[in-house]
């Protein structure tokens, strides 16, 4: 079976049918089911019917539909392949694999809201602005500054300004 290595929580939040999009920088023609590898886990965690692939232009990446999500009562071992980055070929019976208990829907609802945290920090990434002046002075708008205030000061400093930089806000 084909499987696709996840990033622990990702691999779970799949498996568990909370999360239903897979953001890729790639598309994908594969349709049908497929094992959720938990990356760096040796083990297959479940499995997920892949339904479609959108490009999403907003956002720049691919979003790869997926329904009927399975979790394994018992994670499937097996041996990667040096080199083996996003599909790996498994070979296991996924219709002979029980199935976990599916989570309550308090235990749901609460991936869902831990889901929805991480995808709002990958969609709108809490960014420090920095401009670098040409004098070499550099001047910092914090997390939360208004973009129009960025643009504000872009504009009346423009012949100061020698570039920008950006970085992720800390937690």
């Amino acid at each position: 079976m084909k499987c696709l290595f996840v990033r622990p929580p990702f691999a779970g939040w799949i498996a568990d049918g909370v999360k239903r999009i897979e953001y890729r920088t790639k598309p994908t023609h594969m349709r049908g089911r497929i094992g959720i590898i938990q990356s760096r886990s040796g083990t297959v965690i479940g499995d997920v019917e892949i339904t479609g692939c959108r490009y999403n232009e907003e956002l720049d990446y691919y979003e790869w539909e997926l329904a009927n999500a399975r979790r394994y009562a018992q994670p499937v071992p097996f041996r990667a392949k040096n080199g083996a980055v996003v599909w790996i070929d498994v070979e296991y019976q996924p219709e002979s694999q029980a199935t976990a208990p599916r989570l309550s829907d308090e235990a749901f609802k609460r991936e869902q809201a831990a889901y929805a945290t991480e995808i709002e920090k990958f969609l709108h990434p809490k960014l420090i602005w920095t401009a670098i002046l040409k004098d070499g002075r550099e001047i910092t708008f914090p997390e939360g500054t208004e973009d129009s205030e960025i643009e504000r000061y872009e504009t009346e400093h423009a012949a100061e300004i020698d570039h920008w930089k950006t970085e992720y806000a800390e937690e």
